[in-house]
């Protein structure tokens, strides 16, 4: 049986809004430039085909420098010669059922190894003891087609996560943050996250995986690994086993192809050191750590992280940390200065995440954002936005000790003393801030003349009366409605006085006792 992806239609792609299509990777990066972006439901393999498709531009094309990626935009449009001949090349590396050199796969003995159930190429599908999601079937039921597995397939290097029996995640561990640049076409995505700029961190040599000979070495530990290689991670010795046709049981289309069982076990370790140019790094003492998701915590808050700091360009309050943005984000700064890109396009980004606890997976997620080029280029712009970010987050931790104040004992004893309460209030400040912040601060941020020394205090005036008008409004109605006996009321005054104390001290105003004296009076009446 044979498959292969530079033949057979299996990317999904909007054409233009409303009409979606198959094709196959030659067709799809022939007419990239015609086409608006890849449509897969899964934003994990939505996410995992655009690196894939990154993968083979930066190999096939030669990416080495910032250059390489300009010429790819000034043509507009991929060389078809070049993509003939770089198919032809290594046409049978892109057979998913080749017996030699299956794509993104390794051989096997089938007598000796363990067969499993193909739903443990899709994370959404819940096997073993794994929460159900969005199936509620046995594992063994499924059988899915080629053009699935192959999307999932490409899933695997940026989002495997651990498990038992040594099974080691993927390149970056734990899932982290990814930030996809999108362009204003299919192929302005592939090149704008196509990275040409020097990553010294990933001094290896070795080449994509589908060009490697012999199969992936089970629990191999790599230490040095190039940036290729790192974007096609291979964190498992996986092997797809062909059966007669049918009804795919994921997309429910009849298939001439289906695939019941799998090989699928420990594949590479990463050990070493390794940049990814689509993260964001948080820096400390013990080194870079790639910037994850968090519960409860919404993405947009880490703007100035993910798009805006540069090493060097902003020390946390407490001096114990500094940030630096994706490589692929600071190459779009210096595509844009040397006019390669548009002055009027926008840095729109999308940001995908999987949310885990070693095996265990909790949550995956998909969000946009969108920015002004002359914010994402200016390290002193970007770092008013991250003060406004801090003292946001300062306010939230107030809101919680004001809540806890109300407690008995304040909370000691009790860690989890109204944590429903607390958990109220931060929902309803941080979603009253979303469109305020992403609307009114970075315009304003971005309009803002940096050379004008009142550019700050008046950045930091007009956040301080949106952040008031909100705090105000989520204490009111929080603690407002707690019994109002005459104990709970004098802490009620208290718990205001306390948050307001700290509000005024985070904009370096000593007028903490106003809002606490108009808090008494309203009770006295």
């Amino acid at each position: 049986m044979s498959f292969n992806l530079l033949e057979k239609p299996w990317i999904p792609v909007t054409e233009r809004p409303g009409s979606v299509a198959q094709y196959n990777i030659l067709d799809v990066l022939k007419k990239a430039q015609n086409l608006l972006e890849i449509n897969e439901p899964s934003p994990l393999m939505q996410f995992g085909l655009y690196r894939f498709l990154v993968a083979f531009v930066m190999d096939a094309f030669q990416i080495r420098d910032p250059n390489d990626v300009e010429s790819l935009i000034d043509a507009n449009q991929f060389e078809e010669q070049t993509l003939d001949s770089y198919g032809k090349k290594w046409l049978d590396r892109f057979d998913i059922f080749d017996e030699t050199h299956p794509f993104y796969q390794s051989r096997s003995n089938l007598s000796q190894e363990k067969q499993k159930s193909v739903a443990e190429l899709f994370q959404e599908l819940p096997t073993g003891t794994n929460i159900t999601h969005f199936t509620h079937f046995g594992e063994d039921a499924h059988a899915i087609s080629p053009a699935a597995c192959a999307r999932a397939l490409c899933a695997i290097p940026p989002f495997m996560q651990a498990g038992g029996q040594g099974l080691s995640p993927s390149v970056n561990g734990i899932p982290p943050i990814y930030v996809l640049i999108k362009g204003r076409s299919l192929f302005q995505t592939i090149v704008l996250n196509c990275c040409g700029i020097d990553m010294p961190e990933n001094t290896g040599r070795e080449p994509v995986a589908w060009k490697l000979d012999g199969s992936i070495e089970k629990g191999k530990e790599i230490n040095v690994f190039s940036t290729l290689q790192g974007l096609t991670w291979q964190p498992r010795h996986v092997h797809l086993i062909p059966t007669d046709g049918g009804i795919c049981t994921y997309t429910g289309l009849q298939s001439d192809i289906l695939v019941k069982k799998i090989i699928f076990t420990k594949g590479w370790k990463a050990t070493g050191k390794w940049r990814d140019p689509n993260i964001s790094y948080r820096i400390s003492k013990d080194g870079p750590f790639a910037l994850r998701p968090q519960e409860g915590r919404e993405i947009w808050r880490d703007t100035g992280p993910l798009l805006l700091l540069r090493e060097g360009s902003y020390t946390s309050p407490n001096g114990k940390f500094k940030f630096d943005k994706p490589r692929v984000v600071q190459q779009f700064s210096y595509l844009k200065n040397s006019k390669t890109i548009a002055p009027d396009q926008k840095l729109k980004v999308d940001l995908y995440t999987l949310r885990t606890d070693q095996a265990k997976i909790f949550e995956w997620q998909q969000e946009k954002l969108a920015l002004p080029l002359n914010l994402i280029e200016n390290d002193a712009k970007g770092h008013l936005v991250q003060v406004a970010l801090d003292k946001t987050e300062k306010i939230s931790w107030a809101l919680g000790k004001a809540i806890e104040h109300m407690y008995p004992r304040e909370g000691k004893g009790n860690d989890k003393a109204f944590e429903n309460l607390k958990n109220l209030a931060f929902f309803k400040y941080w979603s009253s801030l979303e469109t305020p912040f992403l609307t009114d601060l970075i315009s304003l941020v971005a309009e803002q003349d940096e050379t004008n020394i009142d550019a700050p205090a008046k950045i930091d005036g007009a956040w301080k009366e949106i952040l008031q008008k909100v705090s105000k409004s989520v204490i009111e109605e929080v603690i407002g409605h707690l019994d109002a006996n005459a104990e709970m009321l004098k802490k009620q005054v208290s718990a205001r006085g306390l948050f307001w104390s700290i509000f005024y001290k985070m904009f370096n105003e000593g007028i903490a006792e106003k809002e606490s004296q108009k808090s008494k009076k309203k009770q006295k009446k």
